[in-house]
Formats: C-alpha cells, structure tokens, sequence
C-alpha cells in the first residue's frame, strides 16, 4: 500500500500528479503494485487515459479510464472515471472501450488544492480539499460478500456525484 499528499495548484496538476503517483511512487513499484499506462487518446493523458491495474495474484486486467474535463468556470472542472472490462488500441475516447461503466465524477477547482492518494495493485482512491468541501474518488476491485462465482470482477468506480442529469 501506497499513500502520498500535497498540494495542487491547480486541477491540472492534481490531475498530472495522481497518475504520476499511480504509475511511477517508489512504494508501488517497490511492492510491484504499480499501475501501467495501457492507452492514451491521441491529444495526450489529460483528454483520456486507460490504467491496468494487476491485482493481488499480479494476473488481474483492473481497468480504469480517467479523462480530465476543463470547464469555461471554476466550478466545471472534474476527473471522469470509468472501469472497464477490456482495452482496444483502436478507440478514439474511452468510451470504445469495452464493457465501459458509467461515468463518475471528481470536483476540482481551478486554484490550489490539498491532496491525498493511497493504492495498491487492485485499486486506488483519492481526495481533494478546496477550502471546506472534500471531493473523492475510487477505482478499482473491493471485497465483495459473495463467491468468486457469484461476483467475477468485484470492480467499484465512484465518485462525487454521477454524469446523470439531475432530476
């Protein structure tokens, strides 16, 4: 298990800064837990990335897609999440995945945030303080109460709130 904090200055480099932890932080790749960069869109990490996660046995395919979305307001910056059951090369957006989840959604803000990480090989989950609201996220599998047959991909995406429209 890995854990780091600090502060962003802004959504940008809090979103730089969690898949750097993810992918490169000495105590994941000490404990060959790391997270590998399986796809990335065209325009570069922040308009979409795909994670392969190994899992404990170091077989697992733990598949999650982040894309960091830049609103004209403060207030519409957000990480989207998604889990996801396989990867194609060929897709142009995450969403041509396969087996795509629903989108979840993180707030951040524009300006400096404090920060937390922590992960492991099956999954990983993060927080963001902007003055007195707290923001999180997680992706990866979790221990379900169920037989290995009666849930085979015990994967959890969440976040602050969901891309459904409000009803």
């Amino acid at each position: 298990m890995a854990f780091t904090s600090g502060t962003a200055t802004d959504h940008e480099d809090y979103f730089g800064e969690l898949i750097t932890f993810l992918t490169t932080d000495s105590g994941l790749i000490s404990d060959n837990a790391e997270w590998e960069e399986v796809w990335t869109h065209a325009d570069g990490q922040a308009s979409g990335i795909v994670l392969r996660g190994q899992g404990a046995s170091g077989t697992d395919n733990i598949y999650v897609g982040l894309r960091l979305v830049t609103g004209a307001t403060s207030d519409s910056n957000y990480i989207a999440l998604f889990g996801m059951t396989g990867v194609s090369q060929d897709a142009l957006t995450i969403e041509q995945h396969f087996g795509v989840s629903p989108e979840a959604r993180v707030w951040l803000d524009s300006g400096s945030m404090k920060y937390w990480f922590t992960a492991n090989a099956r999954r990983f989950a993060f927080a963001a303080n902007m003055s007195t609201v707290y923001e999180a996220g997680y992706a990866g599998f979790f221990l379900p109460y169920a037989a290995p047959q009666n849930y085979p991909c015990p994967m959890f995406i969440g976040g602050s709130s969901s891309a459904a429209p409000n009803v």
